[in-house]
């Protein structure tokens, strides 16, 4: 599946700051067989045996009635975690009023300089009786300093996803991604106003 990340609806007045994202790295640690849905996992082999590329791409697994793992979820060839994350925060920075450089040669001293890692980026659901509940988790430690140097800051955004549905669809795991990354969005904008 593809993840959609929207353009600022209403672009804020510049606030003459700039960023530079230095790095995204995704850092999460995927299990085999783990007893809780809401930890990372791969079907087909396992955690284990799936390649770098398969786990960039992993965003939920599949389960039956009984909470039975069955297939993995991934974002389509040409969409990783790491680039979803990244088109977040670049869009989230411009609509708040941040000039976000694309190259690195743009860099000025007061320039702030990021580096992501993501630590959470993963969906499951809860079997109910007549409705599954579908839940997401989204966290990041951001790393910022300025381009002149001098200890990094970290600060760990969160947020988080939900949505009751008849069946796992689609189109019920995008919405719930599309929860959880609004209110990404929202807690990093905060952080930055």
């Amino acid at each position: 599946m593809t993840l959609e990340v929207p353009t600022p609806a209403v672009q804020a007045a510049s606030t003459g700051k700039s960023i530079f994202i230095r790095s995204v790295t995704d850092q999460r640690q995927f299990e085999d067989n783990p007893r809780n849905p809401a930890t990372p996992s791969l079907g087909f082999g396992g955690a284990s045996q799936a390649s770098a590329d398969l786990k960039k791409r992993a965003i939920a697994r599949k389960r039956g009635a009984y909470g039975k793992a069955l297939g993995d979820i991934l974002l389509d060839e040409g969409q990783t975690v790491e680039g979803v994350m990244r088109d977040t925060i670049k869009s989230t920075l411009r609509g708040i009023g941040y000039t976000v450089l694309d190259n690195r040669d743009q860099v000025k001293s007061d320039t702030l300089m990021m580096d992501v890692m993501i630590d959470k980026f993963w969906a499951w659901f809860t079997p109910g009786a007549f409705a599954i509940t579908l839940r997401s988790e989204i966290e990041t430690t951001l790393a910022i300093n300025r381009a002149s140097g001098g200890e990094p800051k970290h600060t760990t955004i969160k947020a988080s996803g939900k949505k009751d549905a008849a069946a796992s669809t689609t189109g019920a795991w995008a919405a719930v991604y599309e929860r959880g990354l609004a209110e990404y969005r929202e807690a990093l904008a905060a952080q930055f106003k």
